[in-house]
């Protein structure tokens, strides 16, 4: 089944947005898995305060909230969707501010 690995990065402020497209391939509804993972520069810790945002073309958007800590894969839940393109909206901050952190998305459908 498709996966998808997404990786973005903060800026200066600690801050990220960004949307991506996803199309998990399949017949009506798909549970998807995510996981996220971040990783601040070396030396460094923080945690991310993360949106996610899933948007269908004749369907409700879904949003959900998360804190992700440095060091720790974060399970984001089990989301179901139906068949067709997603664009997956990622917004959020790191605290501390640390500019150069990376936010890394796995997103895995099962059939």
């Amino acid at each position: 089944m498709p996966s998808l690995d997404y990786k973005l990065t903060t800026d200066a402020n600690g801050d990220f947005t960004d949307k991506t497209l996803f199309d998990p391939l399949g017949w009506l509804q798909l549970d998807v898995t995510l996981t996220a993972t971040l990783i601040p520069p070396e030396g460094a810790s923080a945690k991310a305060f993360v949106d996610i945002e899933s948007v269908a073309e004749g369907a409700d958007k879904v949003m959900k909230s998360f804190v992700i800590i440095s060091g720790e894969t974060a399970d984001l839940g089990d989301w179901q969707v139906d068949s067709g393109e997603h664009v997956l909206i990622l917004r959020g901050r790191t605290e501390p501010p640390l500019a150069g952190t990376v936010l890394s998305i796995h997103a895995e459908t099962r059939g």
